[in-house]
């Protein structure tokens, strides 16, 4: 199987279930989508910023002239928000009337690139359509990003690796990659600047690995432009790699033409983004009045309380923290990812040990770092989807350090993947009709999800239908490609190209 047919399929399966969320997700029912639709509606029509509404420090928002109906999706998911009983029936429908109006949002002073990719609809379609339109352009780019690291395991023969990617998409992950919002994205960049970091500084061969290198380098570069924290997680999958890799593999890979276009790319782009970020104000946090007299010592003591929180949050809730995913799911990937970590600490080295251990203290240190000092003027911000791209190198690691042992675990490959898939598979089908549940019924109501004011009975049928069918022909790829890596016969180096199949059959001679 050739790595454009598993990188097609692949990106044909990531796309469908991120867009199964987007079509199960009530318009503005992501977390702060209708701040996000506005700023991708005023990018594209040339306001990088807008105008201030405040002071920098105390105001983030800015305003730009758009359809009027974008302040609409704001209001109309007021009734729903933060209410997990109340089902989303409750929002009036949303027109398209209204004409032009200086509309607020405070997501304006964020990194313009994601809204420039997503933002187009906005220009010719109705501001109903043209939100799922940004929807599906956001599953569509997270879908290649995913599906691109997925056919560079496929290439390297790496079966846990593989495997890992499709662990690494957690059902927040995939429910922020249906949904208009840049932390989908940034998660799906993550992934793959993750897998090909990896696979390229864990080459044994001297000679620069071009194709390999490309990918790094672009997915790279789209990463740090994406959040005000793409740079902080871009310097610390940097710092993760370079504990893993001994100094003559960093020098192999950097210290040559592509390495140095690819640290030169990287380091411009960095840049600019960092100018970006201080320029425009692009972490400055709305002012809470509330929270004026917290102290640091109280904010630390809150933010850790609050880290088993932030754990689960990297599986779900997904909405506005307010939609629920199943318990299975909580469940199975904490079991899950802690098997690849706690096999991977076994058999290990010891800067695999290390690198595994810089991202749990990592995940655990960081929230409190770079919150502490914010929760005096901003509250609790902090929520555990902003730092999914740096855990999801958990499992990605782990599973490289696995892949390295293939012999050892090579009996237990077929049975460990078919019980992964099965449970995660499950996992994902109970979530989305958990969530579908508390949209339609709220998290109190009936359990009938076909009666219900939010959609028709078909409709829901359909939603339900077509989220079964989904997960399971993803989840059943997944396994036949595992189970095609591990029959292989040899690996294929990453970079390499892969050799023309023998056509001329063993035991004749050619």
């Amino acid at each position: 199987m050739s790595f454009k047919k598993v990188f097609s399929i692949s990106w044909i399966a990531f796309t469908a279930i991120a867009a199964i969320w987007s079509f199960s997700v009530p318009l503005g029912g992501g977390p702060d989508e209708s701040m996000h639709a506005i700023k991708a509606a005023s990018v594209v029509r040339g306001h990088l910023i807008g105008s201030p509404q405040g002071r920098p420090d105390s105001d983030p928002a800015t305003a730009a002239r758009i359809p009027a109906a974008y302040w609409d999706f704001q209001k109309s998911q007021d009734c729903y928000a933060a209410h997990p009983e109340v089902p989303a029936s409750c929002a009036p429908r949303v027109h398209g009337g209204g004409g032009d109006a200086d509309i607020p949002t405070t997501a304006g002073r964020y990194p313009p690139l994601y809204y420039l990719l997503v933002g187009t609809p906005s220009l010719f379609l109705s501001p109903s359509h043209a939100f799922a339109g940004m929807r599906l352009i956001n599953a569509v780019l997270s879908g290649a990003c995913l599906a691109a690291a997925l056919a560079l395991a496929f290439r390297a023969r790496r079966t846990m690796l593989a495997l890992a990617v499709s662990v690494a998409a957690t059902p927040q992950a995939v429910f922020l990659g249906g949904v208009v919002n840049p932390n989908g994205l940034e998660i799906a960049l993550a992934v793959l600047v993750w897998t090909s970091g990896l696979l390229l500084f864990s080459r044994e061969q001297p000679e620069p690995a071009r194709g390999l290198t490309a990918v790094l380098t672009t997915a790279l570069a789209l990463f740090i432009l994406m959040r005000g924290l793409s740079p902080v997680w871009a310097v610390m999958i940097a710092l993760t790699v370079v504990i893993l890799t001994p100094a003559g593999t960093i020098r192999t890979v950097l210290w040559n033409r592509t390495g140095a276009i690819m640290t030169g790319v990287t380091a411009v782009v960095g840049i600019a983004a960092v100018a970006w970020i201080f320029a425009a104000h692009a972490l400055n946090l709305l002012q809470l009045p509330a929270f004026e007299h917290t102290p640091l010592s109280v904010a630390v003591r809150g933010l850790i309380s609050r880290t088993p929180g932030y754990i689960t949050q990297l599986i779900g809730p997904v909405g506005a923290l307010d939609t629920p995913v199943s318990y299975l799911a909580i469940v199975g990937w904490i079991a899950v990812v802690g098997m690849l970590m706690l096999l991977a600490f076994a058999v290990g080295s010891a800067r695999e040990r290390i690198a595994l251990l810089f991202i749990v203290l990592g995940l655990l240190i960081l929230p409190v770092a770079l919150s502490a000092n914010t929760v005096h003027s901003s509250g609790y911000a902090w929520q555990g989807r902003y730092g999914l791209p740096f855990a999801v190198g958990m499992p990605l690691v782990a599973a490289c350090t696995l892949d390295r042992q293939k012999a050892l675990f090579a009996p237990l490959q077929r049975g460990l993947t078919a019980t992964v898939v099965l449970l995660l598979g499950t996992a994902e089908i109970t979530s989305i009709v958990n969530a579908l549940h508390r949209w339609a019924k709220g998290t109190e109501g009936s359990l009938n999800l076909f009666r219900t004011q939010w959609h028709s009975a078909p409709a829901m049928v359909g939603l339900v239908a077509a989220s079964v069918v989904a997960y399971a022909g993803y989840r059943w790829w997944i396994d036949a490609l595992c189970a095609r890596i591990a029959s292989s016969p040899a690996a294929i180096p990453p970079g390499t190209e892969e050799p023309t199949r023998r056509l001329i059959p063993e035991g004749i001679p050619g």
